[in-house]
């Protein structure tokens, strides 16, 4: 669209128009090219925070792999309209959460997500005598930010918003600090 808004205005600029016209078109291509490469960048931008967001997720994934603990479970991506998405994820974790209670495989569950899908999940397994404490964002009177106010009183709730990066960087250097990861790891 950029090329082609160019060579609109080249084809313009060799017809006989008056100045005061000329002057216009060229703002109005400008202004064209202008929000066409904003949107360009914005794409750019997004995929490069994907990109790194999966070395993350890769290295996270590796470090839990050998941790006797922990169980990984994943589902494929789905992308739609540029952007990639998860789906069923929160159908899993909901599965688990009220399975393992049963099993009575755990006293206290760890939430790490703000999906409100869990929130009949988590009052089940309060109502077994579980602890669920749910760790997510939340930002006060922002409804685009969060919209997990009914997931938070479910159950303990710890808002990262309320630490600093300093403070959540530290609390994931804990494992290294007490050995748990081998050389080489982080």
């Amino acid at each position: 669209m950029i090329d082609r808004e160019k060579r609109l205005l080249d084809y313009i600029s060799q017809e006989k128009l008056s100045h005061s016209l000329r002057r216009k078109i060229n703002a109005h291509v400008e202004e064209i090219k202008s929000q066409l490469e904003n949107e360009k960048q914005k794409y750019f931008s997004y995929i490069t925070r994907q990109k790194r967001q999966f070395e993350g997720q890769k290295k996270l994934f590796e470090n839990l792999k050998n941790n006797p603990l922990t169980e990984i479970k994943s589902m494929p991506l789905k992308q739609g309209d540029g952007e990639i998405h998860q789906k069923g994820v929160d159908v899993l974790l909901a599965i688990d959460l009220v399975h393992l209670a049963h099993e009575d495989a755990y006293d206290i569950a760890v939430i790490l997500s703000g999906d409100t899908d869990l929130m009949e999940a988590v009052k089940l397994i309060k109502s077994l005598g579980k602890i669920a404490v749910i760790v997510s964002y939340h930002t006060p009177g922002n409804p685009r930010m969060s919209n997990i106010s009914d997931l938070m009183n479910a159950g303990k709730f710890i808002n990262l918003k309320d630490f600093t990066n300093k403070e959540i960087f530290e609390m994931s250097e804990v494992r290294r600090e007490k050995g748990d990861l081998g050389e080489g790891e982080s």
